[in-house]
């Protein structure tokens, strides 16, 4: 349980920190700030619920690396269609939707080609929502083999994806909404 001088303890001395972390994977200050934000909120409003099994410092590491990883998958995804208006000159709607096709299918193939045990990590965290302890008993592991998997996943995902990211930024398919991701 985190009481309120607690908590203005952690964020004082962690906020800075924070921030550093979340630009590195945001590469934008105001997405950064947001994203810290979000994690000090929801460790306030969830404060009771909340048991920290790491450090305090190590707590809130996972929790802004998992809402950047959230925030990232929600600007990967666009919608089937954007309006005339936001689509770049030189680009149609039916350009766009495929190149984010592409990107799907790039993710897919490279969520299927993660090594077994990682695959199967990463699918029970990210698509199941189970959290790491969860994951950790329903596979008989510990939470630091799941941490250790999901950021093996992570950077093989990254690496994997990364030429054809590079492709649709440079064609504008998707903006610079998606450039932290490189």
């Amino acid at each position: 349980m985190v009481y309120q001088n607690e908590f203005e303890e952690l964020f004082r001395l962690y906020y800075q920190d924070c921030i550093r972390f979340a630009y590195s994977f945001m590469k934008n200050t105001t997405d950064s700030e947001e994203i810290v934000q979000e994690v000090f909120l929801k460790l306030w409003q969830k404060r009771d619920a909340i048991e920290i099994q790491t450090s305090a410092k190590g707590y809130l590491m996972a929790a802004i690396r998992n809402k950047a990883y959230e925030h990232l998958r929600k600007l990967t995804t666009m919608p089937k269609f954007l309006p005339e208006d936001n689509v770049p000159d030189h680009l149609s709607v039916n350009e766009l939707h495929f190149e984010n096709k592409q990107l799907d299918i790039a993710l897919k193939q490279a969520v299927n080609e993660l090594p077994p045990k990682c695959r199967e990590v990463f699918l029970l965290s990210r698509h199941h929502q189970l959290k790491y302890k969860q994951i950790a008993e329903h596979m008989d592991i510990s939470v630091k083999t799941v941490e250790n998997h999901i950021g093996k996943a992570l950077k093989i995902l990254h690496s994997s994806i990364e030429h054809l990211l590079i492709i649709i930024i440079f064609l504008g398919a998707v903006g610079e909404s998606i450039q932290f991701f490189i």
